[in-house]
């Protein structure tokens, strides 16, 4: 039988507050035993913490589950899009103190109408009960790869995957658009 794949995805500017061995930890512990569920974990980026990443991926045996793909744009950085079922946050901001993000890769990950996970809270899902998105503790605890899964398949009451697709395209296009985001400032201006 073959097993399902989910296909986890994030690119960046690699530094230690990304966290991403947290992932590639929990991807080892997972890995250890038989599951019906496999990962593949697509990096697209460069920065400081990528040898690092590389180094550790090496170590723990997982160059078959985890791919480095350098800087990408255009056509070469959506063809990894379409390959991707989730989008990672960052899950090392505990290291510079920080209890929230705004980063922009979550709003790059909702136009693509992927679901997220994350160490930390994310700013758009402020107030919104989405189930689109997940947190994990924000600290240097290993990732729990199952719940990744539990979360992964449970998406699948929500209609197919190109339903929830585009649920996350709209969400952030309500969210995340420029002219919806400013509207309060800007009418607060006109005051």
């Amino acid at each position: 039988m073959e097993k399902k794949v989910i296909n986890l995805f994030t690119v960046g500017n690699f530094q230690k507050s990304h966290g991403y061995e947290r992932v590639i930890k929990g991807l080892k512990q997972y890995n250890e035993e038989e599951h019906e569920v496999e990962f593949l974990f697509h990096m697209v980026g460069e920065g400081t913490e990528l040898n690092y990443y590389k180094k550790l991926v090496q170590k723990l045996g997982l160059t078959d589950s985890i791919f480095f793909y350098g800087k990408l744009t255009g056509e070469r950085l959506e063809e990894v899009y379409k390959k991707a079922d989730i989008g990672l946050g960052i899950f090392g901001a505990y290291k510079r103190k920080l209890y929230l993000s705004s980063a922009l890769k979550i709003r790059e990950y909702l136009l693509h109408g992927l679901p997220i996970v994350s160490g930390c809270r994310e700013d758009i899902f402020i107030g919104k009960d989405v189930p689109f998105f997940i947190q994990f503790n924000n600290d240097s605890s290993v990732i729990d790869m199952d719940k990744i899964v539990h979360f992964y398949e449970n998406l699948e009451q929500y209609g197919t995957k190109e339903t929830l697709k585009e649920t996350i395209v709209d969400f952030c296009r309500k969210n995340a658009d420029m002219n919806i985001t400013m509207k309060p400032v800007l009418e607060y201006l006109k005051k």
